[in-house]
């Protein structure tokens, strides 16, 4: 990852445009550091394009999407220098998931709320 003063450049990966709408805005409202959504894929297919287009410093992925899941989708590209959160309706993946390294493991619906 980058400095903590320089601009964080990810991609949002999910078969679902309402989740990645959601994590963008959640992204751009609430996250402290500055990030940069360079790019949204909803397959496998074409985050493999936009990782050899953006090179991003970290990847939001979603598990389940049609065709190719995630893991395929990481197995296939491998090796990788991109930091994974994945973000999934499914908490069963979490210990898979850690194993590969990702820094996060989200589970959706996302919801954001300011505690006050």
């Amino acid at each position: 990852m980058p400095a903590t003063n320089e601009i964080i450049k990810v991609l949002i990966v999910d078969d679902e445009k309402k989740a990645c709408s959601n994590l963008r805005s959640i992204l751009s409202e609430f996250v402290d550091v500055k990030i940069n959504v360079a790019g949204i894929a909803h397959s496998g297919v074409e985050a493999g394009r936009l990782v050899s287009e953006v090179s991003p410093d970290a990847i939001f992925l979603d598990i389940e999407m049609p065709n190719e899941n995630a893991f395929e989708f990481l197995a296939r590209i491998s090796p990788f220098n991109f930091e994974v959160i994945f973000v999934t309706a499914y908490d069963e993946y979490a210990v898979r998931a850690f194993r590969l390294n990702a820094i996060d493991y989200i589970l959706k619906p996302i919801s954001w709320r300011i505690r006050g």
